[in-house]
């Protein structure tokens, strides 16, 4: 038979190493658990301020963007009131033009008018005379009838 040397003193003193290793090994996880604790600590902290500057950011992009939608009106604006004035300069133009170019007419048709009647008179007006006197109020009319062109 086998006997068996059970060493008792040996026993406590073998519990006494597991309870220490136990021991420094639970301190060990709490120091652990400590330390990750203060990081996620930190990390919070540090997400709360990136928050908080994403919600300033935001607010100052809202803002911003207010700011440029109310200058877009005003600009949408000061450019309809200015095509406004644009086409009524454009529309007082064109009757400038218009009435001009007619009160032109006028006097035009009496000076071609004259200046026939003077080439059927070679003995008062020189032929030459006549024919320059001609000429200058056909150019004049060109100009008249370009005037009215541009205008219809």
């Amino acid at each position: 038979p086998a006997t068996h040397n059970l060493n008792l003193a040996s026993k406590p003193m073998d519990y006494f190493i597991v309870a220490i290793a136990i021991t420094l090994f639970t301190i060990y996880l709490k120091r652990k658990y400590l330390f990750y604790r203060k990081q996620t600590v930190i990390r919070n902290e540090q997400l709360q301020r990136v928050a908080i500057t994403l919600v300033d950011q935001n607010e100052q992009l809202q803002k911003q963007r207010e700011e440029i939608k109310a200058i877009n009106e005003d600009l949408e604006g000061m450019i309809i009131d200015h095509t406004n004035g644009i086409e009524i300069k454009n529309k007082e133009l064109a009757e400038y033009a218009f009435i001009n170019a007619h009160k032109l007419r006028g006097p035009l048709s009496r000076i071609m008018g004259l200046t026939s009647l003077m080439e059927n008179d070679p003995d008062n007006y020189h032929p030459s005379e006549v024919l320059q006197i001609k000429n200058l109020a056909k150019e004049m009319d060109n100009v008249v009838r370009k005037i009215n062109d541009v205008l219809n």
